[in-house]
């Protein structure tokens, strides 16, 4: 028996090695295959600084306002309907089981169909409701993406606020307080840094998305605080670029490369933000 539960242990332990080995051999193959992208990307990029994309470039700064001003719009529209989601959906479990299938189907809607809903539907009533909005603008934008954001958000939530100890909960109901103070007063401070480190993220979703700016922002390349009015992006940019005479080495590919660059650090610094948030404000646990 001695000798038959060795050679399982020893099976087992071949078994570990050879996945450890295959993982790791595919996750170093993408990091060099991801190396050589941005390495490409850079070299690109700093060709077209440097020569040949000069008048390309002078719609990087609208374009990079563009995509920060209108993701953190979204963002803010999103986090009240998540937060009041998430708060409901962990005091009610009975919902919480319909619901979250919905949210991960929900999560998963192609987002060409989000930018068609909004030409066809929210971009005419803003224009009915709000005088002097464009038909196509940077809020029409914020609020389709808003409505992209909020079952990742609510999703990101719904974990935070489950993993607060139901005997906070419980010993503040005792104390008669309303459900709606519980969360607030009592469970919200609790988890603060995990909320934040969660919109961060979903900040980060809110800055790759494509389709959807391309089709509603409007493409107007301007730097307004006006959401009213048309906005470039990133993203509708590289699309516009891409459209245009692309050839290996052209100013229009080195124009590209330049906002896929932009892009790449923004999205990177935001998730870097969120786990240094995340890490600096969990307290270690005590050994």
């Amino acid at each position: 028996m001695i000798t038959a539960h060795s050679a399982d242990a020893s099976k087992t332990r071949r078994r570990e090695a050879l996945v450890l080995a295959v993982f790791g051999g595919l996750t170093i193959l993408i990091g060099l295959l991801a190396l050589v992208l941005v390495a490409r990307l850079a070299s690109a990029a700093l060709h077209g600084v440097t020569g040949g994309a000069e008048g390309l470039l002078v719609t990087l700064p609208a374009a990079l306002w563009g995509s920060i001003f209108i993701a953190l719009g979204a963002v803010v529209l999103a986090i009240p309907l998540a937060l009041a989601c998430a708060a409901t959906l962990t005091e009610h479990p009975r919902i919480h089981h319909v619901a979250v299938p919905a949210l991960d189907g929900l999560a998963n809607v192609p987002t060409v169909i989000y930018g068609v809903l909004a030409l066809d539907l929210i971009a005419p009533l803003l224009v009915t409701w709000l005088p002097g909005t464009d038909m196509r603008s940077a809020l029409a934008a914020m609020i389709v993406i808003a409505f992209l954001v909020v079952p990742l958000m609510t999703s990101l939530f719904d974990r935070v606020l489950g993993g607060v100890a139901p005997e906070l909960r419980h010993a503040a109901l005792a104390l008669g307080a309303t459900p709606w103070e519980v969360e607030r007063m009592i469970v919200w401070p609790v988890v603060r840094p995990q909320l934040l480190a969660a919109v961060l993220l979903c900040l980060a979703r809110a800055l790759g998305e494509t389709m959807i700016v391309t089709l509603v922002a409007g493409s107007v390349a301007t730097v307004s605080l006006d959401p009213r009015r048309g906005a470039e992006t990133l993203s509708s940019w590289s699309i516009e670029l891409a459209l245009g005479d692309i050839t290996s080495g052209g100013p229009h590919m080195a124009a590209m490369a330049v906002a896929a660059i932009c892009l790449f650090a923004l999205v990177a610094a935001t998730h870097f933000g969120a786990e240094t948030w995340l890490r600096r404000s969990t307290p270690e646990p005590a050994r």
